[in-house]
């Protein structure tokens, strides 16, 4: 290979790469915006639990489809009781980066160890006495399940805490 077509090589290369590495950057930097604003879904005290969107890295308790549907948090007793032993139970949970608590409404924030990726758990009290759930990533399409799991890890921890949680 000659210096000149080894030139036009590099040449070539180059106008592959650059846009590739620019498109590289934007998406990184995206998903790094992503994780870190908090979605505008979030319940909040007086509002319901959002929907699901329709990628599968969301459980929530009031979804009709199946993928997306996991059960509420049943409560016998005293409501006001087990919605102390669930803030101390998700206090207790690995990965929560902050939880907040206003009245019949819980909202935590859970960090990916390696990627930093957050997802968001709500738990809404209800009149009723059951808990309603709704755990998403903020960013990604898929989460491994990891999202029901945390609920159902969160549902074993207030049961062994003695409250009577299904």
């Amino acid at each position: 290979m000659t210096g000149p077509e080894r030139q036009r090589g590099r040449s070539a290369l180059r106008q592959i790469a650059v846009p590739l590495l620019g498109l590289v950057i934007l998406f990184v930097g995206y998903g790094v915006y992503k994780t870190l604003t908090p979605p505008a879904t979030l319940a909040g005290a007086g509002g319901q639990l959002a929907a699901c969107p329709p990628r599968p890295s969301c459980v929530y308790s009031g979804a009709g489809e199946a993928r997306h549907r996991i059960a509420p948090i049943r409560v016998e007793g005293d409501p006001d009781d087990v919605w102390r032993e669930v803030a101390t139970a998700l206090l207790q949970m690995p990965h929560l980066e902050r939880m907040s608590a206003e009245g019949d409404y819980m909202h935590a924030v859970f960090v990916s160890p390696i990627v930093r990726y957050r997802d968001d758990l709500e738990l809404k009290l209800r009149s009723d006495g059951e808990i309603a759930v709704r755990s998403a990533s903020r960013f990604g399409y898929y989460d491994f399940d990891v999202n029901r799991e945390r609920v159902e890890r969160l549902r074993a921890r207030v049961r062994q805490a003695g409250g009577s949680a299904g």
